[in-house]
């Protein structure tokens, strides 16, 4: 019972945190996208923070360093094809994910439909993220969330178990009960012996009582005997 408990508690905690996680990147994803929309292609939005990046905006055809350039349908179906197969996984691991696993799960499956969706409406992908210190490609909200989240899943799968955890949490919970339960016993044989013990001092009194009052009859009798002799 306490184990089934336990798996329902994680289950519902892992819901929240997909949920909250997957929303808040979706939504800032879209977001961020509008806002550097209103800007020309090719433009550079913002000055280097800090020489460590910039906004350009630029319409992404393909994918990463120009690779499968113009196969943007193709790439939104695969995103949305890899989203469905973790949405399985967690769908079929949720009671049991570390919150980590989670965070993963939720961050790649909104990173991915957040790109599909601009390939499926616009037939690109809105890039505004430029970095400074090194050539890397531009991107956007939603690939930090594929990225980081595929980290943090292969983190969470392979040094975070939750099956483990749950399992000492169930015997910590089971050692609890075992201890309340005998604590509980303890107090019932205490309020039994008192029991007990205060019936037989009640019947102690009444026999007392009742030895004086035979006494007083016998000496009633030998009175009456006397005075009629």
């Amino acid at each position: 019972m306490a184990q089934k408990t336990d798996s329902a508690s994680f289950g519902i905690r892992n819901l929240a945190i997909f949920g909250g996680v997957a929303a808040v990147f979706l939504l800032v994803d879209r977001l961020t996208k509008v806002w550097a929309s209103g800007y020309s292609v090719g433009t550079d939005i913002t000055a280097s923070f800090l020489g460590i990046f910039h906004f350009r905006l630029l319409h992404n055809t393909g994918g990463a360093w120009s690779l499968f350039d113009d196969s943007t349908f193709a790439l939104g179906v695969l995103s949305l094809v890899i989203c469905l197969v973790l949405l399985v996984m967690f769908a079929l691991r949720f009671k049991k994910c570390g919150k980590l696993e989670t965070v993963g799960y939720a961050m790649v499956v909104a990173g991915g439909i957040g790109n599909a969706i601009d390939r499926f409406l616009m037939g690109y992908v809105v890039d505004f993220i430029c970095a400074d210190f090194i050539d890397f490609p531009i991107f956007n909200v939603a690939d930090i969330g594929v990225t980081c989240g595929f980290v943090l899943l292969f983190i969470g799968l392979m040094f975070f178990d939750e099956d483990a955890e749950a399992a000492r949490d169930a015997r910590r919970l089971g050692r609890m009960a075992a201890a309340e339960a005998a604590v509980e016993a303890e107090l019932a044989a205490e309020r039994a012996s008192e029991g007990k013990s205060g019936k037989s001092g009640k019947k102690g009194s009444g026999s007392s009582s009742q030895k004086p009052s035979a006494s007083k009859a016998k000496s009633q009798q030998r009175s009456t005997k006397k005075g009629g002799r």
